[in-house]
Order: C-alpha cells, then sequence, then structure tokens
C-alpha cells in the first residue's frame, strides 16, 4: 500500500513539473518571442546568451512596472520571470533568491514586511 502512494505521489509531481514547463514554454514562446525547446536542447554559449536577454527583458518588465507604465503586461513579466527558471534549471544553475539579476548579493532593503517584523 505504501509503494502505491509513493508512486501516485511521484507520479502527481512528474505532471505538475510537466504542466509547468508546458505553460512557461507557451507563455515564453507568445508572449516575449522566446523558443525554450530549442534553448534548451541548445548548447551552453546559446543559454547563456539566452539568459542575459531574458534577464534585461525582465529588468525592463520590472522597472515598467514598478513606474507604473501603460505598457506593462503581468502576463509578459510572469512569461520571463518562468522562461528564466527554466533555463535556469535545465543548467542546473537555478538563481539564488539572496542574489541579483547579476549573481551578487542583494542590498538589504529596509522597509520590508520580514524587517518590520523583526523591528529593523
Amino acid at each position: 500500500m505504501l509503494s502505491i502512494a509513493s508512486d501516485i505521489a511521484a507520479f502527481r509531481r512528474l505532471k505538475q513539473a510537466e504542466t509547468r514547463r508546458a505553460r512557461a514554454t507557451v507563455a515564453a514562446g507568445l508572449l516575449a518571442g522566446i523558443d525554450l525547446p530549442r534553448l534548451l536542447s541548445g548548447d551552453e554559449p546559446d543559454r547563456a546568451a539566452a539568459r542575459l536577454v531574458i534577464r534585461r527583458r525582465l529588468e525592463r518588465e520590472r522597472q515598467k512596472g514598478t513606474r507604473g507604465h501603460w505598457s506593462y503586461d503581468l502576463d509578459r513579466h510572469v512569461a520571463l520571470k518562468q522562461a528564466l527558471d527554466l533555463l535556469a534549471e535545465g543548467v542546473g544553475t537555478a538563481m539564488d533568491p539572496g542574489e541579483d539579476r547579476r549573481g551578487a548579493a542583494s542590498p538589504k532593503m529596509p522597509g520590508t514586511a520580514k524587517d518590520m517584523r523583526r523591528g529593523v
């Protein structure tokens, strides 16, 4: 009985991962014009160049969002983030949440909810 339960859990995890990858692939293709399957099967220099382009696009989209620009699109923002995560997963170098887009340690932002709870 335990084996069946673990098989079911493994199958569900696999299906969730496939669904997430399919969503990211379609969203990146439609909203950002990125061909993820080609990039994931390509060599490392192509993936590195694509990550750089996606990071730039993502940063521009973030700036549009923070400035309230009329052309900001949350769906495009999410698609770019998912594409970046998927490329990072494919290479095995997922970005640490404590790092900024350049890989450097992020400075502490005062006034975040976590800092407010701690009294900083």
